[in-house]
């Protein structure tokens, strides 16, 4: 006899099963033949055998043979495998509902794969919590709020589970939903398990937990940058804008610092995104400010497109109030990142009305003109480029050693691109000096 799946049994029939499995000398003998999710679903007599989730790679084999194809590019199979823990079913589904929807399993990215549950893994695993007991299910619907690996002191100074936690959560892990991780936390098998438990809490409990979450590592931090960034998104999750911005500020400024520029890049975002929520958030318009030249700051190297958005809505500000100089400086150093993108008649055409509304400002001037010596050196027109960089070192004050670093910098590479690699010597000492 083969039952498969005892896991979505109800409690009668897993009773009869274990009744029919203890009974001896009663008729004829019979194999049976059992698979459970949970270890502990039956009082098996016999042997059980537990299956591990497949290794990387023997998920890369399976995928092979589910896709009929002879290789697997090496970051799809690393996305999938991330996403699904390794789990042969989860793996399964997920393929099956790429291929319904026409995307390119081939090319697909870890946020692709992770942005929406197919239905079919969410229902199984949304039917297995249904089986738990109703203080286990609030206590893993409530731990999910906490992230994909959360502490249990924290789980216990949120919950509105009464009881034992400790002893409900290791029936979770015997269930399968959560292992235990390092140092005593606890991990969820499974990121789409997470998601599910996530999902099945009412919006409104869920943004009163995030919101506790977030009061209580306020409560415990020593500092106020330990837990900023834990702060801020539990705040901004809760929908308490304005208590998230500051925390968002220091964990990026914390990022900044240690030259994690994506990571901080992507904080000043949510700061500025928190700041255009808030309701009546004190400082509106200079907070925007700052944050979007920690976006620029941030984002000019591995993201030239989100610094691009942050300039453009600083010219929008500066062109509305505040300084000319600010605006004229946000549409200069807008020149460089149009000609990073292949935008050059944008680059150029920026120039031209910078140029015109900086007549009176030298050091202006000489930003633009070494600005665009940038965009005719990627045009491959190097003996403009160096023209205009020359002008521009007439107008540089000897203090102005930033520009003056930038301007030796494009001149070298435009000296570069002219094949006159004698002449590279003329700008090293100056770039050195600076």
């Amino acid at each position: 006899m083969c039952i498969e799946d005892l896991h979505w049994a109800d409690a009668t029939s897993k009773d009869l099963i274990s009744y029919l499995l203890q009974e001896e000398g009663r008729g004829p003998g019979c194999l049976f033949l059992i698979t459970s999710r949970e270890s502990d679903a039956i009082d098996a007599c016999g042997e059980v055998l537990a299956v591990p989730e497949i290794s990387r790679d023997d998920m890369e084999i399976l995928l092979r043979s589910l896709l009929k194809v002879p290789v697997i590019p090496g970051d799809a199979a690393d996305a999938l495998y991330r996403i699904t823990g390794g789990n042969p079913l989860y793996l399964e589904e997920y393929v099956s509902y790429l291929g319904e929807e026409g995307r390119e399993l081939l090319s697909v990215s870890e946020q692709a794969v992770g942005s929406r549950i197919p239905e079919t893994v969410q229902g199984l695993i949304s039917a297995r919590m249904e089986n738990l007991d109703r203080e286990e299910k609030r206590l893993l619907q409530e731990a999910s709020v906490l992230g994909t690996v959360f502490g249990g002191e924290l789980l216990d100074a949120v919950t509105s589970v009464r009881g034992d936690t400790t002893a409900l959560l290791g029936r979770l892990e015997l269930a399968g939903f959560i292992t235990r991780a390092a140092g005593g936390e606890y991990r969820f098998r499974h990121a789409l398990t997470r998601e599910v438990a996530s999902m099945t809490l009412l919006g409104r409990h869920r943004r009163e937990l995030h919101k506790k979450v977030g009061l209580h590592l306020e409560k415990i931090s020593k500092t106020r940058a330990e837990h900023c960034g834990m702060i801020a998104y539990h705040m901004f999750h809760a929908r308490e804008y304005a208590r998230a911005v500051p925390y968002f500020i220091l964990a990026a400024r914390t990022y900044q610092a240690e030259g994690s520029w994506i990571e901080a890049a992507a904080q000043y975002q949510r700061a500025e995104e928190s700041v255009l929520k808030a309701d009546d958030f004190p400082g509106r318009d200079e907070t925007l400010v700052q944050m979007r030249e920690g976006i620029w700051t941030c984002s000019r190297v591995f993201s030239p497109e989100r610094a691009i958005n942050a300039l453009e809505e600083l010219v929008r500000h500066y062109g509305g109030k505040g300084p000319k100089s600010h605006e004229l400086f946000s549409k200069i150093r807008l020149i460089n990142l149009y000609s990073q993108k292949a935008r050059f008649q944008d680059a150029l055409d920026l120039y031209e009305e910078v140029s015109r509304q900086a007549r009176d400002s030298d050091f202006l001037a000489a930003a633009a003109k070494t600005a665009v010596a940038y965009t005719y050196t990627f045009l491959g027109m190097p003996k403009t480029a160096l023209s205009f960089l020359e002008d521009a070192r007439g107008g540089l004050d000897p203090s102005e050693k930033f520009l003056a670093a930038v301007n030796s910098l494009t001149t070298l590479a435009a000296w570069v691109w002219r094949g006159a690699v004698s002449y590279t010597h003329l700008t090293l000492p100056t770039i050195y000096s600076v």
